[in-house]
């Protein structure tokens, strides 16, 4: 594959503030930092039982180091701006499932 060829690479990581900020350990969460996904969290998000949502949750979880029970009390109003965050880092990486 020449150079040319390849696409543009994406960010290695992205940063969501939280309109609604969480409490974890006692400390505020006003921004999330998602990681540029590694094989392994992919494995981990696309073995996740369940719909979009908990795959959305698990990727949150891979990505940032929270635990699923601080990702449980982000507010749906930042679900949303995450899922758009999430998108860049991983959209062009999973697997459409569409054939050329």
């Amino acid at each position: 594959m020449d150079s040319r060829d390849r696409p543009e690479p994406g960010p290695t990581e992205i940063r969501v503030e939280l309109e609604y900020p969480i409490q974890v350990g006692g400390q505020t969460v006003r921004e999330l930092v998602l990681a540029r996904p590694k094989m392994r969290h992919l494995r981990a998000i696309e073995s996740e039982p369940g719909g979009e949502l908990e795959r959305t949750a698990r990727a949150v979880a891979e990505l940032t180091g929270l635990s699923r029970r601080a990702v449980d009390e982000i507010d749906a109003t930042d679900v949303a701006r995450i899922g758009e965050a999430l998108a860049k880092l991983v959209g062009k990486v999973l697997p459409t499932g569409e054939t050329s």
